[in-house]
C-alpha cells in the first residue's frame, strides 16, 4: 500500500526585526522632514524616489521581497517515508524576479482611530515604528524602568488583524484563516497583497505609527531555466 500527502499552504508571512537604532533614525527623519502641518489622521507619503532615506529603505524592502519569494509557500509533497520533496512555483530553483516599489506611507493612529489596510501590487508589508505603552503591554515605573503589565491576553486594542479567508472557528479539517498580531516596535511583517488587514483602535494616550509599503514583481525571463 502506498500513501502520500500533498499539503497546499494557504499563505506565508515573513517577519523581520530591525534594530532600535534603525527605528530611531527612521522616526527622527519622519519627525524632522515629513511631519509638518499635515492632518495627523492622513497617511503621509514616504517617497521612495525623491526622499534619500525613503529610497534607501525602499530598496532594502525590495531586497527583502526577494528573500520572501525564495522561501515562501513551499509546496511539500512527501511519500510515506517523507523522502520526496517538490518546491512550489514561488520557490522553484532558478526562478527570479524583478521588484518595484509602488508606494510607501507613514500611518499615524491615535486614540479611537483605526486603519483599513490599503494593499496593491503583489507583496505588502507593515513596519511598527511606534507603539503606545498600553498596546505594547508595558508600564513605566519611575526610577525602575519599563515592565510587562501582565495584561497581554486581556485586550487586542491596537493589534493588527489579518484575514485570508472566512473561517473564524477552526475545525480539525478547516484551519482558521485569520490572525491577530501584537505590534512590536522594530518588527516588520511581509505578506501577499491579496490579504486583508486592519489596525484596530486603541484607547489612551500615545501614537501608533507604522510604515506601510506595496511592492510589484515580475518574473525574469531566463531561457536557461528548466521547468
Amino acid at each position: 500500500m502506498d500513501i502520500s500527502f500533498n499539503t497546499k499552504p494557504a499563505v506565508s508571512f515573513m517577519s523581520v526585526g530591525f534594530s532600535s537604532e534603525v527605528i530611531e533614525e527612521l522616526n527622527d527623519h519622519i519627525d524632522d522632514e515629513l511631519i509638518d502641518c499635515m492632518d495627523r489622521a492622513e497617511p503621509i507619503k514616504f517617497s521612495h524616489t525623491l526622499d534619500y532615506v525613503g529610497k534607501m529603505f525602499g530598496d532594502y524592502i525590495c531586497r527583502l521581497s526577494n528573500t520572501y519569494m525564495k522561501n515562501s509557500n513551499t509546496d511539500i509533497v512527501t511519500d510515506a517515508n517523507a523522502s520526496e520533496y517538490a518546491p512550489s512555483i514561488t520557490g522553484v530553483e532558478g526562478r527570479e524576479y524583478d521588484f518595484k516599489m509602488l508606494s510607501m506611507n507613514i500611518e499615524r493612529l491615535f486614540s479611537g482611530s483605526d486603519q483599513q489596510g490599503n494593499t496593491n501590487g503583489e507583496l505588502s508589508c507593515i513596519l511598527y515604528l511606534k507603539v503606545p505603552e498600553q498596546v505594547a503591554g508595558k508600564i513605566e515605573l519611575p526610577g525602575w524602568g519599563v515592565f510587562d503589565d501582565g495584561k497581554e491576553e486581556e485586550s487586542d486594542e491596537g493589534y493588527t488583524y489579518l484575514s485570508w479567508g472566512d473561517v473564524d472557528k477552526p475545525s480539525p479539517l478547516k484551519p482558521i484563516t485569520n490572525q491577530y498580531l501584537k505590534p512590536e516596535v522594530g518588527k516588520m511583517i511581509m505578506f501577499p497583497s491579496w490579504i486583508n488587514y486592519s489596525i484596530l483602535p486603541f484607547s489612551g494616550e500615545g501614537e501608533s505609527r507604522i510604515l506601510t509599503a506595496n511592492i510589484n514583481l515580475t518574473e525574469k525571463q531566463n531561457e536557461h531555466r528548466t521547468t
